[in-house]
């Protein structure tokens, strides 16, 4: 599952180089707002390494900002100790483009660490049941 991580990065990395234009630097921070990237490569680059835990958070984190109260325990637990943390419960969750589109991309990286899961009916062969099962 790693590789499948570590090629789509290389893909994205791959698109990004050739599509890149030299800017000039202005001076002013154009550096979008916590929690949203303006491009899906420095998504891509701020998720990599991160386990498929951190990356819940950071999905999450979209929506603890927002003042989401969660129901789940590790992530209300999580997010209680957070100092910019203001649980509200009659917060309207409105989400911006970019942060659908972060969501999206955070998924797609949970997506690439999950555990593969066999269909019903098939189980993983290994060494020892491989040789049980031929052994005449």
């Amino acid at each position: 599952m790693k590789n499948q991580f570590t090629f789509f990065l290389s893909i994205v990395m791959l698109g990004v180089f050739f599509s890149c234009e030299k800017k000039q630097d202005t001076g002013v921070d154009s550096s979008p707002s916590v929690g949203v990237a303006k491009d899906e490569s420095s998504v891509t680059n701020d998720l990599e390494g991160k386990t498929i835990e951190e990356l819940r958070i950071l999905r999450n984190e979209i929506f603890a900002r927002k003042g989401y109260i969660f129901k789940d325990a590790f992530l209300n637990d999580h997010f209680s100790k957070q100092d910019w943390y203001t649980p509200n419960k009659d917060a309207q969750i409105d989400l911006t483009e970019s942060e659908k589109e972060r969501i999206a991309t955070i998924k797609k990286a949970e997506a690439l660490l999950k555990p593969f899961e066999f269909p019903e009916g098939y189980e993983l062969l290994t060494s020892i049941n491989r040789v049980d099962k031929f052994t005449p």
